[in-house]
């Protein structure tokens, strides 16, 4: 489980606006429920990253293929990490 201000502090870290803390934030710890540990972000032109899903990514990809450069895989393990001064 992740907290708002650890993933608002993890976004900020890597350069990035955290566009939607709190709605991303329940979103991952449902899937952190689910047994899911890594998640895809997205980062848009006006620097805001959020959490996307694959049907964001097919969705968006068939009108901008540039979309997939501007995603990455993170994993809750990155949070922990991060908060404890690590990453």
């Amino acid at each position: 489980m992740i907290t708002i201000e650890e993933f608002d502090s993890y976004i900020k870290m890597l350069g990035y606006i955290p566009a939607c803390p709190t709605i991303c934030v329940p979103h991952i710890n449902d899937m952190i429920k689910n047994g899911k540990k890594s998640f895809k972000l997205f980062v848009n032109k006006h620097n805001l990253c959020y959490l996307v899903n694959d049907e964001f990514i097919k969705l968006h990809s068939e009108y901008e293929p540039s979309i997939i450069d501007r995603i990455f895989i993170i994993n809750e393990r990155d949070f922990k990490l991060a908060k404890i001064g690590i990453i």
